[in-house]
């Protein structure tokens, strides 16, 4: 996470600025408490990192971010075992946020030009959405 603002911030505590996102995911308890579609959200998660790492694949990075999650979560290990690639630039995600409650937000992803790996991401809430 390059950058967050402060209401995406108490949100989830993993929208923080120098916290990886996919470690919030896989090896922070409190990551997969957050996310009442968590399962959907590990799966997009691991999609679009295969999308970023494109062909930088000796990226020194890249190698330990993938090497810890492999041997520190089972469910990381799986799901990038599968070798499945799709980036997803909108959809919705469900938080159990402990001070609102469940929440349903839609999402909008932007690659940043010149840059892969570097997205933008909207957020805004969704009363219609049912949030489980």
């Amino acid at each position: 996470m390059l950058t967050a603002n402060p209401l995406a911030t108490l949100l989830n505590p993993g929208f923080t600025a120098g916290r990886n996102i996919m470690r919030n995911v896989f090896l922070d308890p409190t990551g997969r408490e957050m996310y009442l579609n968590w399962d959907e959200v590990a799966i997009e998660a691991v999609r679009t990192l295969r999308v970023a790492i494109g062909h930088d694949l000796d990226d020194p990075r890249l190698t330990d971010l993938v090497g810890g999650l492999s041997l520190k979560s089972d469910d990381f290990r799986r799901l990038w075992g599968r070798q499945e690639i799709h980036e997803k630039t909108i959809g919705h995600k469900h938080f159990n946020n402990p001070f609102v409650g469940p929440i349903a937000l839609e999402y909008e992803s932007l690659t940043i030009s010149g840059s892969q790996a570097k997205r933008c991401r909207s957020v805004a809430p969704n009363p219609a959405a049912p949030t489980n």
